[in-house]
C-alpha cells in the first residue's frame, strides 16, 4: 500500500476536485479556456504543450533515477550480507589455526620462528578483515586501499 501512497493521494485530489466542481456547477476548462484568450498577448496557450512534453521527460527522469536509487540500494545491502559471511567464514578459519597453533605450541621441537611468522600472517589477517568490516563506502579503490595491497584484486590471466 505504502508503494501507491503518492497515487491514492493523487485520486483523492482528483475525486475531491471533480466533486466540488460538480457541486459548485463550477466549469475549470471553459475558465481556463477564457483565461488563455485573456492573456493572448501573452501567448501563454504556446506553452502548454513544450510544458507538458518537460513535465512528461522529468518525470521519465525522476523513475529512472528512483529505480538506480533502489537498485544502488539493494547492492549494498547484498555487499553487507557478504562481508558479514565472509567475516564469519574467516573468523571461524582463524579460530581453527589459533587451536592449531596451540597445538604447535605444545610439540616438542617445533620452530619457534615459524611460530613466529604465523602469529605475524594471523595477525595482518585479523587487521584487514576488521578494517574491511569497518568499510562504509564499499567502492573497489577503497576496498584496495583498506586492505593496503593495491595491486590486489588484478585478475590472474594465468588461470
Amino acid at each position: 500500500m505504502r508503494h501507491y501512497k503518492l497515487t491514492l493521494i493523487g485520486f483523492a485530489v482528483a475525486v475531491t476536485l471533480w466533486s466540488l466542481t460538480v457541486s459548485l456547477n463550477l466549469d475549470l476548462f471553459e475558465n481556463f479556456m477564457f483565461c488563455l484568450q485573456r492573456h493572448e498577448a501573452f501567448e501563454m496557450d504556446e506553452l502548454i504543450f513544450p510544458a507538458a512534453i518537460f513535465y512528461i521527460f522529468l518525470m521519465m527522469n525522476l523513475v529512472q533515477r528512483y529505480h538506480n536509487h533502489k537498485l544502488e540500494i539493494e547492492r549494498l545491502r547484498v555487499y553487507r550480507s557478504m562481508m558479514k559471511a565472509m567475516n564469519h567464514i574467516l573468523n571461524n578459519f582463524l579460530q581453527k589455526m589459533l587451536l592449531f597453533k596451540l597445538t604447535a605450541d605444545e610439540t616438542a621441537g617445533f620452530n619457534p620462528e615459524v611460530l613466529e611468522q604465523y602469529d605475524k600472517i594471523i595477525d595482518e589477517a585479523t587487521a584487514q578483515i576488521n578494517a574491511l568490516n569497518c568499510l562504509t563506502n564499499p567502492d573497489e579503490d577503497n576496498i584496495l586501499e583498506t586492505i593496503g595491497h593495491p595491486d590486489f584484486g588484478e585478475p590472474n590471466s594465468s588461470l
